[in-house]
């Protein structure tokens, strides 16, 4: 009898091992619990008002990534903390609203500047974040956002367009983008007119490679100039998803 139990804990402990070994592991690892980040689960909870997303999400290239693929955007940072948002209308461009008047026909045709793409993204966003600074007081490009939009840009999510004057940064702004839509971030200028003629070259190039619209997040006068128009996020969600299945690319 005794030898019948010591061969049954000796059966017992060999399934045991058997079962924790390197099959177990990997279907354990590899099937059911396979890493796979999501940051915004949805249904998302935002404020009705301000669009807020009550999410605690890194400022990470994956995050920043599946956001914008939502409609959503980091907008401020807390040190520990970073806001993301999904307004309840959101402003657009469609490229054929785009007019371009008369005063700024004058100053693009007659500009001293030249216009680049993607030749100093650091600059510009450095820049964008200078000229917040200056007008705001603290600006929202914190240190952190700086440095998670230059990553995207490493890989090709963000995008800057320059105004030089000689060897001189006078002017740009800059944007991700992101399965097939241009979402606009933020722009500056040094010299009067060089945010809108960024601007214009942008909506140009965009023109070339397929896409009909442009977000702004925001209406601003300059956007509003252009004759943008605000939609709802309903609308807004649609048209990305929409993008998505266009296989556009920027360059």
């Amino acid at each position: 009898m005794i030898k019948m139990y010591q061969a049954l804990i000796i059966l017992i402990f060999f399934l045991g091992s058997s079962m924790s070994g390197p099959l177990w592991g990997q279907n354990v690892c590899y099937k059911t619990f396979k890493p796979r980040p999501v940051f915004f689960k949805k249904p998302l909870v935002t404020s009705p008002l301000t669009g807020e997303v009550f999410v605690d999400a890194p400022l990470t290239v994956p995050s920043l990534i599946e956001a914008y693929r939502n409609g959503i955007f980091p907008w401020v940072d807390n040190g520990d903390h970073i806001q993301w948002y999904s307004p309840p209308h959101r402003a657009i461009l469609e490229f054929s609203d785009f007019r371009i008047n008369k005063t700024t026909q004058k100053i693009i045709k007659n500009s001293p500047y030249r216009v680049s793409f993607d030749e100093n993204f650091i600059g510009v966003i450095n820049a964008s974040a200078d000229a917040s600074r200056g007008n705001q007081g603290p600006t929202w490009i914190s240190k952190n956002f700086i440095n998670a939009y230059i990553e995207l840009h490493k890989l090709g999510y963000a995008h800057s367009v320059e105004v030089w004057e000689g060897s001189k940064l006078v002017g740009g702004l800059y944007g991700t983008f992101i399965k097939g839509v241009y979402f606009g971030e933020s722009m500056f200028h040094f010299k009067d007119n060089t945010s809108k003629i960024a601007f214009v070259a942008l909506i140009e190039h965009l023109k070339t490679r397929g896409l009909k619209w442009i977000d702004t997040q925001e209406m601003s006068p300059l956007i509003q100039s252009h004759n943008s128009k605000m939609i709802s996020r309903r609308e807004f969600i649609r048209r990305i998803k929409k993008a998505q299945l266009e296989n556009l690319t920027y360059q």
